[in-house]
């Protein structure tokens, strides 16, 4: 009995990044054989992720794809006899890349001399398949990758200090605490580099925090191990060691910054999952932390003298304000007026907040002013007056040459607020924008103060007074827009109530509307209308909290029936009314709240609307009574698509299909699905489905006549000729190496029950599957799937798909969209929203010249909800007018989840470039939808008939698979025409040919000795553990396959060149079977033919037996095929031999060889047999294939041959055999 050795817990896997290893080489075997060799292989604690190319012309595009490849295994003769040098050559001097390492290895050097590669190619290694050994693969991938490893190390260094150039200068730049912290922890992120995995103990996590009154307070962080912003007694433990020592320091996993300003402030950082950095890393760190004390100390210095200067601004204010003996507070309420209406203006946060710091300063030059004009109590005299208008000009004088932002500020309010929009005003008669905006917002803001309150010269006036004084100074003293952001805002100025919620944006093309339910009015809609040029179209999306249908009654009646009006309800609204105002674009969804945005497009911007209202016929899906099968669900819906009249000739370039759906019919798909089915709508399909409530009851649209549920509705929308549109689809997520196949699910009611892994032929229960993924218990796996989605890849374009629920009862999970049968998902984790929104954007604009004039976003409400804090913050869309919603899900060519899909329009001139993916690419996007759903309903298909046997539908399947792929490589042999003109050719075939299986089997059998001989010494020492057996046998035995299939073809390919090359030295006659014969001729041409695109299609029953001079039939048909490609296929890639045989009513056999090549014309069809014809004179060609040909048909077989051609037609050339057949 064999006995095993019992050893602690396996080696914990190395989590650190596995090298990147490329397998050029286009011999399926020589990929298994490697990858299997190599499986255990590691070096500095890394494995191998391996990458497939089996052409040259791949190995580029994924090395162009993956410029972090460590090293390329490279065949020599592919495609082409010099495939993977050529391939070599675009590596380094094409995409640049002198960083990855490349081993060649070839099975014919006679190809690629070892003396002369090596000089000409920048390569690093040069290996002969056949003495290639595991040892000698082992020690060359080692010397390899420690190369690769030196270099990288050089450019890491390189990188990192520039990063820390850069990010440091960013650093200095910030002006806020906060804004500083974090700025610091996103440039660590790039670093460091630092990655989110599915171990939460993996990633590094970091925090900034302060150190007040004894306790830590976190300011920052990233990372998942600190989301709830508390402090564990650790990290408290070390940031007091740091705080006592006043200096950074690592200890353990830990890294703690402490910094410390000339102003004795403090904040401290804390870096966790330190073990993670390399040596670079971490040297990286320390100088970078250096800079971030010098960047943080001068912040500390900046904010003491910015409240230095706001404290003596404010203390100069009360002294002209007590000097002057002005109501108490008056510089107070003129900066608190000047502050609300900046912003209601669409200042910055900074402007704003700048005006209100220098406003007290608006008197200033009053200190040069007598007392017994500024105290005077009655009116001034107009030689007085005249004096006390000079302190306007005083003040400028007295602060214009301060290098202090404030104070500079404050130089342009004391000259200019007295100023008047008519240019009445003083100093200087300003009209107009020629008075700064400080002077302009500060003028509204004293007259204001001045006129309701009491001065030594005036009682206070009544509110009506001052507010008809207003009325009539509008476009006079001051400027219109003020006057009615003024108005806008009285109440919060005032103080008397909230500020109103209505913003009204006014564009050229676009006008934008928000306002809250309680402040709808006509008048506000009428604001909406372009008077001048018309309306065209309202799109609008409500709050779940009001009356929909009340609403959208008022709207659409005002509007009437000339304007088209699309409304949705939303869980959520965004906008942004007045580009340029940095404010938050998520609009606040507190409880109850009642927003309703609308936008209205010109009718200069829109040239015609066509509206479609589709039912989802889904009543059984809302009562949870499934009735229909999807395919029956789709087929209903597509009948009513074909009830549709849509316009001829849609330009994919100018319209597009904005729709929205109800958004709890659980139909998105079912609705797709059908529209493609259909053929009706041949442009992008951008849009939503309508938001509501989180109990997720109900959601409405507006049709333009009527309030819907269970609909879709799509507005087509053809823009007019210099108006384009560009789309916009932006989501934070990023596959990791999960993956798995749907096996039981249900699209209606959108739960998946059994998955099968990639790879694997088990199925198993997804909650099962994720708690062994996730290492967790059952009831984690809600909260862990909170910081993951899943998705669904459409040429190598990621869509996604989110969880609603872990049903732990039913073992089921559901989501948010439909899955089905079949589906391949791929588990992903979330990433930065700002930064990838950010990216994807800048991305979008690239080669468009022009700005957007306006947008429509739909947002889904889990990128909301997932990103509460991250939001507030993101501004990517800042320039732009829009409205948007936060829908239950998105339309972008299918139904997605946690995704942002926009529609921006632009103005364009007449040629200006315009690119933009998904218009541009539309054709080739349109067909990827199609396919997918093509493709998920024929799984459907296949599910259901085999659903009470899913080992043989797995079976099938597998079949099928290997069938498609074998008819794929037929499609795509990659071959080049070039004449067999000797014997000598065809044995440097047949040496490329045998030495890569013999070479292969060599590598296997090596390895193999070696894992036996490891295995033999722990059982004689007593070491072997059952795992280690166990594992020993599974390789074994994979290995033993490889060798046998190798070592199994090299005899194959022996058996069959020996024998044609005999047959075509050789004028003896045997008997043989024709179709293997052929077959056996085709094999000996392998490596010529490997070298074309042309396909050679053998139609010979396999009964047919011949006694016969088989070499004569070699002979015949290698000239044929060789003519054609030479000759018949010249300036053709991908041309046809055909070679079929049968046999006559006499017992003749009918041999028939043709091509679709260029064909002949009468003159060459004549001459076809003559000797020294040829249409390759003085290009190599003799004139006597085809006359060699003739003679061995005519005499040596005693045959006849007819030639049928015509020029562009090919050539079939009929031969006809008589007393050979047996």
């Amino acid at each position: 009995m064999l006995e095993f050795a019992k050893k602690e817990g396996s080696k914990e896997l190395t989590t650190l990044h596995k090298w990147k290893v490329l397998i050029a080489d286009d011999e399926k075997e020589v990929h298994n054989i490697t990858t299997s060799v190599l499986s255990k292989f590691e070096f500095s604690q890394r494995g191998l992720e391996f990458l497939h190319a089996y052409s040259g012309a791949e190995a580029v595009e994924i090395v162009r794809q993956n410029p972090d490849i460590a090293l390329v295994l490279m065949d020599v003769v592919m495609e082409s006899d010099h495939a993977g040098l050529k391939a070599i050559k675009k590596i380094r001097d094409e995409l640049q890349n002198k960083d990855t390492r490349i081993i060649l290895r070839t099975g014919q050097p006679g190809q690629a001399p070892q003396k002369e590669i090596i000089k000409e190619y920048d390569i690093n290694d040069y290996k002969e398949k056949t003495e290639l050994t595991s040892s000698k693969l082992y020690s060359s991938i080692i010397t390899a990758l420690r190369s690769y490893q030196d270099i990288m190390t050089i450019k890491q260094s390189k990188v990192g200090l520039t990063k820390i150039i850069n990010a440091t200068k960013s650093l200095f730049s910030e002006k806020s605490l906060t804004l500083f912290t974090e700025g610091v922890l996103t440039q660590l992120v790039s670093l460091l580099n630092i990655q989110i995995d599915l171990d939460e103990k993996s990633p590094l996590c970091a925090f900034f925090a302060t150190l007040e009154n004894g306790e830590f307070s976190i300011l920052s962080s990233i990372g998942q191990n600190n989301q709830n912003n508390k402090i564990s007694e650790q990290s408290a433990y070390f940031m007091y060691e740091a705080f006592e020592k006043k200096k950074s320091f690592f200890k353990e996993d830990v890294y703690v910054g402490f910094y410390e300003s000339e102003n004795d402030k403090t904040i401290f950082l804390y870096l966790e999952g330190c073990s993670k950095l390399d040596e670079i890393d971490k040297n990286l760190l320390e100088i970078f932390s250096q800079n971030i004390s010098i960047a943080f100390n001068n912040l500390c210095l900046n904010d003491e003298m910015i409240n230095t200067q706001a404290e003596i601004v404010k203390k100069l204010g009360d002294v002209i304000e007590s000097r002057s003996k002005e109501t108490a507070d008056h510089v107070s309420r003129v900066a608190h007026t000047s502050y609300i209406l900046a912003k209601a203006y669409g200042l910055s946060e900074e402007e704003a907040t700048k005006i209100k710091l220098a406003s007290p300063m608006h008197d200033i030059g009053k200190v040069a002013i007598a007392d017994e004009i500024l105290l005077k109590p009655g009116k001034l005299s107009d030689e007085e007056f005249e004096k006390m208008k000079e302190h306007s000009q005083i003040g400028w004088e007295i602060l214009k040459d301060s290098k202090r932002e404030i104070l500079r500020t404050a130089a342009l309010i004391a000259r200019d607020h007295h100023e008047k929009w008519d240019g009445s005003g003083y100093p200087n008669a300003l009209k107009g924008e020629e008075i700064s905006i400080y002077g302009r917002i500060s003028a509204v803001a004293d007259v204001f103060d001045a006129l309701s309150n009491e001065r030594v010269y005036k009682k206070a006036w009544p509110m009506d007074k001052v507010l008809e004084f207003f009325k009539e100074q509008r476009g006079k003293h001051f400027e219109p827009k003020l006057v009615d952001l003024f108005f806008e805002n009285l109440d919060l100025i005032t103080g008397t109530k909230k500020r109103s919620s209505v913003e009204m944006g006014d564009h050229k093309y676009i006008k934008n509307l928000k306002l809250s339910a309680s402040e709808f009015s006509t008048d506000l809609l009428e604001k909406l209308l372009f008077e001048d040029s018309g309306t065209k179209l309202v799109v609008g999306y409500i709050s779940p909290n009001i009356d929909f249908e009340l609403y959208a009654k008022k709207i659409k009646d005002f509007f009437g029936n000339d304007i088209k009006v699309l409304l949705s309800s939303s869980a959520g609204e965004l906008c942004n009314i007045n580009p340029g105002n940095n404010s938050n674009i998520y609009l606040n969804t507190l409880e109850n709240w009642d927003t309703i945005v609308l936008q209205s497009f010109n009718s200069q911007m829109i040239k015609d609307i066509h509206t479609y209202t589709i039912p989802l016929h889904n009543e059984d899906i809302k009562n949870e009574d499934i009735k229909l099968s999807s395919s029956q669900r789709v087929q209903m819906i597509e009948e009513e698509f074909k009830k549709l009249e849509i316009p001829k000739n849609i330009d994919h370039k100018r319209s597009f299909a904005l729709t929205m759906i109800d958004g709890v019919s659980n139909s998105e798909s079912f609705f797709m699905e059908a529209l493609y089915k259909s053929n009706k709508f041949a442009c992008n399909i951008i849009g939503g489905s309508a938001g509501g409530k989180f109990d997720f009851k109900d959601t409405y649209l507006f049709d333009d006549k009527s309030v819907v549920e269970n609909h879709a509705v799509i507005f087509l929308i053809e823009l007019e000729e210099d108006i384009r549109f560009g789309i916009l689809k932006t989501q934070n997520f990023a596959k990791t190496k999960h993956s798995f196949t749907v096996i039981e699910a249900n699209p209606a009611l959108r739960y998946v029950k059994t998955i099968k892994r990639m790879g694997s032929q088990k199925s198993e229960n997804i909650i099962d599957y994720f708690c062994s993924v996730f290492k967790c218990d059952e009831t984690m796996l809600q909260r862990k799937f909170e910081k993951f989605a899943f998705g669904i890849e459409i040429d190598n374009e990621l869509y996604i798909k989110s969880v609603s629920k872990v049903d732990l009862k039913s073992k089921m999970v559901y989501f948010y969209s439909d899955i089905d049968f079949g589906d391949e998902l791929y588990l992903c984790r979330i990433t930065d929203i700002i930064r990838q929104t950010n990216k994807d954007y800048e991305t979008f604009l690239e080669n468009k010249n022009s700005k957007p004039i306006g947008a429509i976003l739909n947002d889904c409400i889990l990128r909301r909800v997932n990103n509460t804090k991250k939001i507030s913050k993101l501004n990517t869309f800042d320039e732009v007018p829009f409205i948007g919603l936060s829908t239950f899900g998105e339309f972008m060519g299918i139904n997605v989840n946690q995704t942002l899909t926009a529609l921006f329009f632009f103005k364009v001139q007449k040629d200006e470039k315009f690119e933009d993916f998904y218009t541009d690419n539309f054709i080739t996007q349109y067909s990827n939808y199609k396919s997918f759903f093509r493709e998920r309903e024929l799984k459907q298909l296949k599910s259901n008939e085999l659903r009470d046997n899913y080992k043989a539908l797995d079976e099938l399947n597998h079949k099928l698979e290997e069938k498609i792929e074998e008819i794929e490589k037929s499609k795509q042999q990659l071959v080049q025409s070039e004449k067999m003109a000797s014997l000598g050719g065809m044995v440097a075939g047949i040496a490329h040919e045998i030495n890569t299986p013999v070479g292969m089997a060599l590598t296997g059998i090596t390895h193999l000795k070696d894992e036996t001989n490891s295995i033999k010494k722990l059982f004689e020492e007593k070491q072997l553990s059952e795992d280690e057996f166990i594992s020993y046998l599974q390789e074994s035995h994979q290995l033993n396959q490889s060798i046998y299939n190798n070592l199994s073809k090299a005899a194959e390919l022996v058996k069959s060149f020996k024998q044609v090359a005999v047959d075509q030295s050789s004028d003896e006659n045997r008997v043989f079977y024709l179709k293997s014969y052929t077959d056996e001729i085709l094999l000996s041409l392998h490596n010529e033919l490997r070298k074309t695109k042309h396909k050679i299609v053998v139609d010979i029953g396999t009964d047919i037996k011949l006694d016969s001079n088989p070499g004569a039939f070699s002979q015949i048909l290698t000239n044929f095929i060789m003519n054609s490609i030479i000759h018949g296929f010249e300036n053709i890639d991908e041309g046809e031999i055909k070679i079929s045989a049968s046999v006559d009513e006499s017992n003749n056999l009918i041999l028939i060889y043709e091509d679709n090549g260029k064909g002949l014309n009468q003159e060459q069809k004549e001459k076809i047999f003559e000797p020294f014809f040829t249409t390759k004179r003085g290009k190599g060609g003799s004139g006597l294939g085809m006359n060699i040909v003739y003679n061995i048909i005519t005499s040596k077989l005693k045959g006849e041959v007819d030639v049928q051609s015509q020029e562009g037609k090919g050539v079939r050339f009929i031969m006809s055999f008589k007393d050979i057949l047996v």
